[in-house]
């Protein structure tokens, strides 16, 4: 290889590499801006389901409460 052969090499091989970085780069940020968004939305979902069940739990205790405290007074 010429001196004029290397020169073009060494200026074309940093910036196939800058290319490759930057197309690896812009599949893996949205990528993983994806699988955020994809937990965040899962997470979401189970927090909502929580609450749901323990709204639906502490109902029914006080409900329950209340049925003790009719039986309570009732046998004074």
């Amino acid at each position: 290889m010429s001196q004029e052969e290397l020169g073009i090499f060494a200026l074309g091989l940093p910036l196939i590499l800058f290319a490759i970085f930057f197309a690896v780069l812009g599949f893996l940020v949205p990528w993983f801006v994806w699988r955020t968004s994809v937990y965040t939305r899962e997470a979401r979902d189970l927090v909502r389901d929580v609450n749901a069940r323990l709204v639906g739990t502490n109902s029914q205790l006080d409900e329950a409460n209340r049925h003790l405290s009719i039986m309570a007074h009732a046998s004074k």
